[in-house]
C-alpha cells in the first residue's frame, strides 16, 4: 500500500495534522509526516504530540523544499499560516506584512516540488488579504487583492481548488468557531467536503450542537468573584506574587445579565453533588443525604462569559466561541 507523505508547513500544536492522521489510521493507510517551524517551542510541542514525525526547526522563508522532501514528491501539504494580522479579533492598528504574507510561501513550495494536494486553514478574514500602506495599515479599497493573487498562483501551477467557510460545531466539535478552508488538488481527483452532522436547530437528520458543559471539568473549583474583586486571588502568571486585577464594570454587567438570562428572573440555581455516583440534581427535588462533613454539596448557577470583545454571555448548552491563545472565557457559577 502506498505511503502517504505529509508536511505541516506551519507546525504548532499539531491539531491540524491530527485530523489527517485519524483518517489515515481509520483507513489503515500508512503515512510519513514532517513538520516545519522556526519556533523551537512550536516544534517541541509538535514533536511531543506527534513523536513519529520528522521535525525541522527551520525558517519557512529560507527552508529548501528539495532538501526537506527527498525526491521532490509530496502527497499532502497542510498549513495554517499566521492569522494574527488577518483576524477581526485583533484591535485595529499597524500590521506586520511579513506575517500576513506567509501563505505566499506555499506557492514557493508548490513550484519547487510536486505536491498532489494542499489544504489551507485560516480565519474568515483571510479572503480580505490585501496590501498595506506605508504606515502598515490595511488599504480597504484593495482588500482581497493578495488573496486573489494567491488563488491565481495555485491555478497557474495546475491546481483545481475550492474554498469554504466551515463552522466546527456543525461537524460535532464543542466550539462554534468558523474558519476558512481551501483544498487544492492537481491529481485530477474530485474535491470532497465533509457532510454536516450537527446544527443549531436540529431536525430528523442533523443532531443538535454539542454543549460546552460536556467538556467543562466541573471538579475544578473556581475562585470567588468576590475574592477577586477584593484583590485576594493570586495571578498564576505573575512571578512577583501579584494578585489578579478586579473584573471591569462591563464584565460585572455581563455576569448580571447572564444570571438573569440563563438562570431566570429568580436566579434559580441547581445542586451539584461532590460525592458518590451522582453529578447534579434539580432544586425541584428534595436535597439528597447531607453528610456530617461540610462541603459535599455545591450550589451552582453556571453560564459562560466572554471577557474580551463584543460578546456578552454565552449559554453553557451551546458550543464555545473561538478559543484563542489568551484566556477570554470565564465560567460563572
Amino acid at each position: 500500500m502506498q505511503v502517504i507523505r505529509m508536511l505541516d508547513l506551519f507546525a504548532g500544536g499539531g491539531g491540524f495534522s491530527d485530523g489527517f492522521k485519524q483518517y489515515l489510521l481509520e483507513k489503515g493507510i500508512p503515512y510519513e509526516i514532517s513538520a516545519l517551524n522556526h519556533d523551537e517551542t512550536a516544534i517541541e510541542t509538535y514533536s511531543l504530540n506527534h513523536p513519529e514525525s520528522r521535525p525541522f526547526p527551520l525558517d519557512i522563508y529560507k527552508a529548501n523544499p528539495r532538501a526537506i522532501i527527498p525526491g521532490g514528491e509530496l502527497d499532502l501539504l497542510i498549513g495554517s499560516p499566521e492569522c494574527t494580522f488577518h483576524s477581526k479579533a485583533r484591535k485595529p492598528g499597524k500590521c506586520d506584512d511579513q506575517s500576513r504574507c506567509q501563505a505566499f510561501d506555499i506557492l514557493r513550495w508548490a513550484e519547487a516540488i510536486n505536491i498532489r494536494a494542499i489544504v489551507l486553514e485560516n480565519v474568515e478574514e483571510f479572503v480580505k488579504w490585501g496590501p498595506l500602506d506605508k504606515h502598515g495599515m490595511k488599504i480597504k479599497e484593495r482588500a482581497g487583492e493578495y488573496f486573489v493573487k494567491f488563488l491565481k498562483g495555485l491555478v497557474s501551477l495546475g491546481y483545481d481548488l475550492q474554498y469554504r467557510f466551515l463552522t466546527a460545531a456543525n461537524y460535532g466539535a464543542w466550539t462554534s468557531r468558523t474558519r476558512f478552508f481551501l483544498i487544492a488538488r492537481k491529481d485530477k481527483q474530485r474535491i470532497d467536503w465533509p457532510s454536516i452532522s450537527h446544527a443549531r436547530n436540529p431536525d430528523a437528520i442533523l443532531r443538535p450542537w454539542k454543549p460546552a458543559r460536556e467538556i467543562i471539568d466541573w471538579n475544578i473549583k473556581g475562585d470567588s468573584i468576590f475574592r477577586r474583586q477584593a484583590g485576594l486571588v493570586p495571578n498564576p502568571r505573575s512571578k512577583t506574587g501579584k494578585m489578579k486585577i478586579p473584573l471591569s464594570e462591563n464584565t460585572i454587567r455581563r455576569i448580571c445579565y447572564g444570571l438573569n438570562k440563563f438562570s431566570g428572573l429568580k436566579l434559580d440555581p441547581y445542586i451539584v453533588m461532590l460525592y458518590g455516583q451522582s453529578t447534579a440534581r434539580s432544586l425541584d427535588l428534595p436535597l439528597p443525604t447531607i453528610t456530617a462533613p461540610d462541603g459535599h454539596l455545591a450550589l451552582c448557577t453556571p453560564f459562560l462569559t466572554q471577557i474580551q470583545g463584543t460578546s456578552t454571555v454565552l449559554d453553557i448548552n451551546s458550543p464555545l466561541g473561538t478559543v484563542t491563545t489568551k484566556d477570554h472565557f470565564g465560567l460563572v457559577q
